[in-house]
């Protein structure tokens, strides 16, 4: 029965106190405290089986051993529980047992025990500051309410822990109740005396109950009298607290406490003070957050160089204050440790752990910064006077030398001690002197400081020239200047290379190329900055030295500008080498220039790029002249292959009529004919003679219109009846195989030139026709759209293919599909003459083999201009 699972359920307690992890500490004792009128009174394992009846031998049969029988006594004498009855049910009074659950949302987070707050107590914690979460202790084990092991089993659990206290969980964690060593020891006894009670006398009985009630007025008595204890301990703790709180509350000095993962436990009021805030804005938080970033590991660090044998530290960091002022503190920081509680060794690796740090710190700032002025006041002193290349000297008013620097030995050969009592006169050049005494006297009168260039004197007799900053050094007791502080330094090379610069300054700006300078250092994309330009720059771009200067050269670039070389000329900058490049640029005033531009990267003393100097030179007459020269070659090579395609095409489209008239004449002439047959030949030669008209009319038409001489006579036409009788003749001619057809979206008037529109649209309509088969549709469609009318001419014929679309409207160009049919390839070209001269557009869309529309597209009352007859260029 002992060993049954649902037998041993009955020593789990139900009723116990849980809190969540945010309650006060002060708040869980109070739930602690309840059910504890009897803690005193439970009973060591001799007494209890006194009481029952049950001797040490029949104890020794129970399934619990006597050492676990022990140890179960030694728990409950270490967390006290209310008196056990004899017999029944484990009544609730066994709930006082001294902890507390701590839990959230169902589930099982930790305990906390009268042995943690005792410790808690030890170390001088403030409890009422504190939350269970602080000081709450992980569970070492619980037990599953299905599968709860025997009573034996949970004893040595209890030992082997050292623990008080087993929470009994079910399968999803949900919190059961808690076994402790007070209801399992209540459990065993209680079923032992269940089964053998029945064996007993009453007498034994009664004999227990006056035992009982004997031992009771002696428990009682010692209760009270631990409570008196008690009582008194709690009353000298409070007055030592109190007097420890009104010390470190008079403390001028900051006053903080925290734990090792820096949240702070206590702050005094010199501290809130300070940092303009109260107790519980501070109290709680990270003290990191009064520390800048980057002096967070610094406390970190100064934490961890404490220990038992070393508690204090003193460190100096920056703290924040509310305003964002940062300020520099001093601060002695101290650990404590568990072993100093517990008087345990400091070699004691169970008793050194650090549980509190106090920082005791003042504000430094003041100090620290006079510190920190003085030592780069006199560091600057001592690098300036020992290491510089400059001379420093001091003087009397008068001029004469009371000290210099070292620096002498190498500009001028003395010795300091040999310039130590000389007049600045003795040595200054006699042309220079007079500059250099003024510029001594405006710094006497004005007590500033004066700057100025003269030729010194060396020990070799050699004169160098020197740039001196003089300043007086004032008297602080009178005001008065007591001395001169001079620096000085060799200007001999700057002097020659201005000169120099001043020589190749003038070449520069008066000569007659363009001559600009830019940085090195590129602005985004735009460029390099130009800082320097001469007058043949103005001259030429119209643009004054003050509107360039820190711009970039784009300025000069437009919409002609090539770009390739623009690219050819950064990729070399990028490279920083050397170019040369042609380039079209526009004027302040819009004009064009081609210039000539050759570039040249220019090096500092270390080689590295500091600036690129541009030298353009005017060629846009030679560029000029190479357009007219071009363009005239172009021109001929036109005209040549024109020559040819108008000899190849003509050659043709002569040939065929010429034979036709030569054949008929002959047949005429040599052979006798019937009136019928005579007037077939005369047809035939008729055609022809027509042909070769037309094709001689399309020539001079292009030619004209090649020379600018066309004609552009517009007359008001009634669009939809021109192309009615347009269509008709069509039909009646050269459409007669075909179906042609005409839609109109109704009678509108334009103001168009007849004779080139009946060109436009015939020439459309007969190429229509001739690359389209036999009995084939071809439709023209007339539409408007706002002041335009459009014209669409439809086939369903060969198609042009894509190649031939870009070239269709060039004279004597024939699409590649074409055949043997003939043409001469000037119907298109006079189409889009014809077009233009109308200030319209035309497009063709196409595919081989579907068919072509060609779409024109003309103003309905176009006026080119003001005179009585038009021609177009």
């Amino acid at each position: 029965v002992i060993d049954s699972t649902d037998a041993i359920k009955s020593a789990i307690l139900y009723d116990f106190p849980i809190v969540t992890p945010d309650m006060s500490l002060i708040d869980a004792l109070k739930l602690m405290s309840q059910g504890k009128a009897d803690c005193n009174n439970a009973r060591t394992t001799t007494q209890y089986c006194r009481e029952t009846g049950f001797s040490q031998e029949q104890q020794s049969n129970i399934s619990i051993s006597p050492q676990e029988t022990q140890f179960l006594h030694r728990r409950s004498r270490d967390h006290p529980w209310t008196t056990m009855p004899k017999a029944g049910a484990i009544p609730s009074s066994l709930t006082g047992c001294g902890c507390v659950l701590v839990a959230q949302e169902q589930q099982l987070l930790g305990i906390l025990t009268t042995a943690d707050v005792v410790q808690l107590v030890a170390k001088g914690s403030e409890l009422p500051k504190l939350v269970i979460a602080e000081v709450m202790q992980p569970l070492a084990i619980t037990l599953k309410e299905a599968d709860l092991p025997a009573p034996k089993t949970i004893a040595s659990l209890f030992e082997q822990h050292q623990i008080s206290h087993i929470p009994v969980l079910r399968d999803h964690g949900e919190l059961v109740g808690i076994i402790t060593p007070a209801s399992l020891l209540y459990y065993t006894t209680e079923h032992q005396q269940t089964e053998e009670a029945p064996s007993k006398p009453n007498q034994e009985l009664e004999n227990r109950i006056e035992e009982r009630t004997a031992i009771l007025p002696s428990t009682v008595e010692q209760l009270q009298q631990e409570i008196q204890q008690r009582q008194q301990v709690e009353k000298e703790l409070r007055k030592s607290q109190a007097l420890y709180q009104g010390i470190v509350e008079d403390q001028r000095g900051l006053i903080c406490r925290f734990l090792p993962n820096g949240k702070i436990t206590f702050v005094n009021q010199a501290y809130c003070h300070y940092f303009g805030k109260q107790p519980e804005e501070l109290i709680g938080y990270q003290c990191s957050h009064l520390i800048p970033v980057e002096n967070s590991p610094l406390l970190a660090d100064i934490i961890a160089a404490l220990s038992p044998e070393n508690p204090v530290l003193t460190a100096e960091y920056q703290v924040i204050l509310p305003t964002g002022k940062v300020r520099w503190h001093q601060w002695t920081i101290r650990g404590f440790y568990e072993s100093e509680l517990e008087g345990g060794s400091v070699l004691d690796l169970e008793t050194n752990c650090l549980f509190k740090l106090q920082a005791v710190g003042r504000d430094i700032t003041e100090p620290k910064q006079a510190d920190q002025v003085l030592q780069v006041s006199e560091e600057r002193y001592r690098l300036l006077a020992e290491n510089s290349t400059d001379l420093i000297s001091r003087h009397n008013l008068a001029g004469v030398y009371l000290y210099a620097s070292p620096a002498c030995r190498t500009l001028l050969g003395y010795e300091p001690e040999e310039l130590v009592g000389l007049s600045s006169q003795d040595l200054i050049h006699p042309q220079d002197w007079e500059s250099a005494q003024q510029c001594q006297l405006d710094i006497l009168q004005a007590q500033g400081s004066c700057t100025s260039s003269y030729r010194i004197r060396k020990k070799d007799g050699s004169y160098i020239w020197f740039e001196t900053t003089s300043k007086t050094v004032i008297a602080p007791d009178t005001g008065a200047a007591k001395e001169i502080v001079s620096v000085s330094r060799d200007i001999t090379e700057r002097q020659l290379s201005q000169e120099r610069l001043r020589l190749l300054e003038s070449a520069v700006t008066n000569a007659n190329d363009i001559i600009l300078i830019t940085d090195a250092n590129t602005i985004n994309s735009s460029g390099q900055r130009i800082v320097y330009v001469n007058k043949a720059f103005t001259r030429m771009t119209g643009y004054l030295p003050e509107e360039v200067i820190g711009k970039t050269p784009r300025l000069l670039q437009g919409p002609k500008t090539d770009r390739n070389q623009l690219k050819k000329i950064r990729d070399a900058i990028l490279k920083q080498e050397a170019v040369q490049a042609e380039l079209l640029n526009y004027s302040k005033d819009g004009s064009e220039y081609w210039t000539e531009i050759n570039i040249v990267p220019i090096a500092n003393e270390r080689g590295q790029c500091t600036h690129f100097v541009a030298i353009q030179r005017d060629i846009t007459k030679r560029k000029q002249a190479e357009a007219e020269m071009l363009k005239a070659l172009a021109k001929e090579r036109e005209l040549n292959e024109l020559k040819s395609r108008f000899i190849a095409i003509t050659s043709h489209e002569f040939r065929t009529p010429l034979a036709t008239i030569l054949s008929s004449a002959d047949l005429l002439e040599k052979f006798p004919c019937t009136e019928e047959e005579k007037q077939e030949l005369f047809s035939q030669i008729q055609t022809s003679v027509k042909h070769m008209t037309r094709l001689l009319e399309d020539v001079m038409f292009v030619t004209r219109s090649e020379a600018g001489k066309l004609e552009f006579r517009p007359t008001q036409l009634e669009l939809d009846q021109f192309c009615h009788i347009l269509v008709k003749e069509v039909a009646i001619g050269v459409g007669k195989h075909h179906r042609l057809s005409l839609s109109s979206c109704g009678e509108y008037s334009g103001f168009m030139d007849e004779k080139l529109l009946r060109s436009i649209l015939s020439n459309l309509l007969a190429n229509a026709i001739k690359y389209s088969p036999r009995d084939s549709i071809v439709e023209l469609k007339l539409t408007y759209r706002g002041d335009k009318a459009i014209f669409q001419v439809q086939d369903q014929g060969i198609g042009i293919p894509p190649a031939d679309q870009g070239h269709l409207f060039e004279s004597f160009h024939r699409a590649s599909n074409v055949g043997t049919i003939s043409g001469t390839g000037l119907g298109l070209t006079i189409v889009k003459k014809c077009v233009e001269l109308h200030g319209g557009e035309i497009a063709v869309e196409s595919e081989v083999d579907r068919g072509t529309t060609f779409t024109v597209t003309l103003p309905m009352n176009y006026e080119p201009s003001k005179k009585e007859n038009y021609s177009g260029n």
